[in-house]
């Protein structure tokens, strides 16, 4: 509620996980998620970070079946940087990037 001259009157309740700050009249969250998307857009992994922490990608690799043509080996993640690192400050999702070799027969 407003009480004028830029002024707020606002109830917080805060747990043990959550801590929302007043950002000119808007609630802005401290606890964000980061989506890992296979590449069929489906979710891999998703996980929660403080905002202004290091988003610190976690093990393992998601697969993708080969078909008659190629094989696929995991790339990297589509949207991280990967060279500096990366910070939380909102919600993000990358997606899985995938190379493919391909196969090679024998004839006989």
């Amino acid at each position: 509620m407003s009480l004028g001259d830029g002024m707020y009157l606002a109830t917080v309740i805060v747990d043990e996980d959550c801590v929302f700050s007043m950002n000119d009249g808007d609630w802005i969250s401290y606890i964000l998620t980061v989506t890992l998307l296979n590449e069929d857009s489906s979710v891999f992994k998703s996980f929660e970070v403080h905002r202004g922490d290091a988003i610190v990608l976690p093990q393992g690799t998601p697969t993708k079946p080969a078909d008659v043509q190629y094989t696929y080996t995991f790339d990297k993640w589509i949207g991280y940087d990967y060279e500096n690192g990366m910070t939380a400050t909102q919600d993000v999702t990358f997606t899985a990037s995938f190379k493919a070799t391909v196969n090679q027969y024998t004839v006989t």
